[in-house]
């Protein structure tokens, strides 16, 4: 949320015969912090500019408040490749730690109609998609409750009740799925509550919030349940909680601030390790720790092709390499950041050839205005920005120096991230993030040399490419 003094404790509209110059930039920016604010737990542009049409702007979070039906942004982890970090950034708090389940989450509301309602990370309604999901509400909630927002994760099972990847769920109908029909089942894993009848709880610390999750829904067999999670400050214990995850197929760990830290001397300012639920927001209150990020094979990354050449020798039917690009949530752009040419299949191949072509309207010769790609890069084909690619290499050199650029080395298709959008692809500050953290690491182990990491930003190859 918001500090109080961010928005600010006074009037907001601006008065340009009275406001100083310096009052008007601080109402503007309180302005803009509560507009962000709103924006994050009711993403509805109609609702807001109707508020700010007809209320002052004081009155915006009153009227345009966290909603049943109307889906917030959600708060996000940030990745961390190190167990020990954990423990540093957490200062010796107690952390609750969760499996990491790999499936695709889903907010589930449910109004005081009983009404179900299912979004998607990025607030896609994906109802129809979970008939089972629906049916299976009315049995979870206990006495006395009437409406709820939830967090979660939707996970493949098999017959046996055993988690499945990913891909499996993928392989899921998308539309009209019809409950006899269903050859995929899915269990909910619910890790979070913002809202519980007519009240919002995102200011509420995690425990509280976890608390009000158990307390008013029960477990469904093999259709609902609770992650998995140990509250600790014990590095051993987690270490061994982690190592439990990854062998019961989860994909890793989250770790997250339980309680508010007590309130500073002489104020009531809070640090950076909110435990309150902050819509939209990547913190270090939750942190990510997959095996991906650990396992010293790499860093693994969601990317957006954006363009292509054609294809040599064997490659010559298809694209070949594809020129993949990072986002940029401050200026709005795909930022080019490696050329990918490993880990495809011919069918893959084929099936890129097809969606990537003049007959889809999906190519053009033509570079979009916003893609920010060095000027010495110059693909056959420009794509249209439409889906996300996990890939694993490491990070090679970043905006961490004005002359040189931020590359990604031996980069290596992993899957297809059907639950992201391209706007969800990995940030240019989280990769600048992975760098530091992959150059400390090797600091750390004198057996293992960093000579070479750093290349001139215009040095490329068939497999590594370096941008702004």
């Amino acid at each position: 949320m918001v500090a109080s003094e961010e928005r600010g404790d006074f009037p907001l509209n601006v008065d340009t015969k009275r406001d100083s110059a310096e009052m008007i930039k601080t109402k503007l920016r309180a302005s803009e912090n509560l507009l962000k604010e709103c924006y994050a737990q009711f993403p509805n542009y109609s609702g807001i500019v109707k508020c700010l049409l007809e209320n002052p702007m004081e009155k915006l979070l009153d009227i345009c408040r966290l909603t049943v039906g109307i889906p917030l942004r959600p708060m996000l982890g940030k990745i961390t490749q190190d167990l020990t970090q954990v423990f540093k950034k957490s200062e010796g708090k107690l952390l609750n730690c969760e499996y990491k389940y790999d499936g695709q989450r889903a907010q589930i509301h449910m109004d005081s109609n009983g009404v179900v309602t299912i979004f998607s990370r990025h607030l896609e309604n994906m109802t129809e998609k979970f008939p089972d999901i629906v049916q299976v509400i009315p049995r979870i909630c206990s006495d006395g409750v009437t409406s709820f927002i939830m967090d979660g994760e939707v996970v493949a099972i098999n017959s046996d009740g055993q988690l499945q990847n990913f891909q499996k769920l993928s392989n899921r109908t998308r539309k009209n799925v019809e409950l006899s029909k269903i050859s995929v089942p899915v269990c909910v894993f619910a890790f979070d509550l913002m809202y519980l009848n007519g009240q919002s709880l995102l200011k509420l610390p995690l425990r509280n919030r976890r608390d009000l999750l158990h307390g008013n829904f029960v477990k469904v067999k093999g259709q609902f349940d609770f992650v998995a999670q140990i509250e600790s400050s014990d590095p051993e214990e987690v270490h061994s909680f982690f190592k439990n995850s990854t062998e019961f197929g989860c994909e890793g760990i989250m770790v997250k601030v339980l309680d508010d830290p007590p309130s500073k001397t002489g104020n009531n300012q809070r640090t950076n390790l909110l435990a309150s639920y902050e819509p939209d927001k990547r913190l270090e209150s939750w942190l990510k720790v997959k095996k991906d990020y650990i396992n010293g094979i790499g860093d693994s990354l969601d990317v957006v092709p954006i363009g292509a050449w054609h294809g040599n020798g064997r490659k010559a039917r298809w694209w070949s390499p594809v020129l993949l690009a990072i986002y940029n949530p401050d200026a709005e752009t795909f930022e080019g950041v490696c050329k990918c040419m490993s880990g495809f299949s011919d069918q893959f191949y084929a099936e890129m050839k097809l969606k990537y072509s003049k007959e889809n309207g999906n190519i053009s010769e033509t570079k979009k205005p916003y893609y920010d790609v060095d000027d010495g890069i110059r693909p056959d084909v420009w794509f249209e920005p439409l889906e996300v690619w996990e890939i694993k290499g490491m990070a090679a050199v970043g905006n961490v120096d004005h002359e040189k650029g931020l590359s990604l080395r031996f980069p290596r298709f992993v899957r297809v991230r059907e639950d992201k959008s391209v706007e969800n692809a990995t940030t240019s500050e989280q990769l600048a993030e992975m760098f530091f953290n992959q150059v400390n690491e090797r600091k750390s182990e004198k057996n293992i040399s960093i000579e070479g990491v750093l290349e001139d930003k215009n040095e490329s190859d068939e497999n590594d490419y370096a941008s702004n």
